[in-house]
């Protein structure tokens, strides 16, 4: 009698427990597959951040590293966004680096300087840039004909107001 009760029982139970089995699988490989895209994207910032690391050591050494702003230059607002659109979706350094065949040096200094922005802001951040560079240039050539006149510069004047440096000999 308990065989057949066994029996009749395991007849009704196995699709069940069939079932129960591999929704439980699913789950299993649900949570495994969320656990390695974790452990990719970790492993990853990690790689970044040892590289950036890298770059700053090597930008204190002796030898200087040719400067990148140059090739940043050449690139296009839209170049730009899509690097930074790599690396605000956790695209490895590596990678990116590959993918538009630039530097890492350059790709971390996209990353500093434009990490977060749409193609308005960057666009814009390139503008305020360019008008920056120009009014240094300005600023530079302006003071190279100020020594070129002879004139004295308000910070050499530590004397007492009024007071001109002809009269003080």
């Amino acid at each position: 009698m308990s065989s057949l009760f066994t029996s009749f029982y395991d007849s009704l139970t196995a699709p069940l427990y069939r079932k129960l089995y591999r929704d439980m699988s699913l789950q299993v490989q649900e949570i495994n597959k969320f656990n390695l895209e974790h452990y990719e994207r970790t492993t990853r910032k990690i790689v970044d951040e040892l590289l950036r690391l890298n770059l700053l050591i090597e930008q204190h050494l002796p030898t200087a590293i040719e400067p990148s702003s140059e090739i940043v230059k050449g690139l296009s607002n839209s170049e730009i966004e899509e690097i930074v659109k790599d690396i605000d979706d956790s695209v490895g350094a590596v990678e990116i680096c590959q993918k538009h065949k630039l530097p890492m040096r350059v790709v971390l200094e996209l990353k500093g300087k434009f990490s977060g922005m749409n193609t308005g802001a960057i666009r814009r951040a390139r503008e305020l840039e360019q008008e920056c560079a120009s009014l240094t240039k300005k600023v530079e050539s302006l003071a190279k004909e100020n020594e070129g006149r002879g004139s004295v510069s308000p910070a050499s004047t530590s004397g007492s107001a009024g007071v001109s440096p002809a009269s003080n000999q």
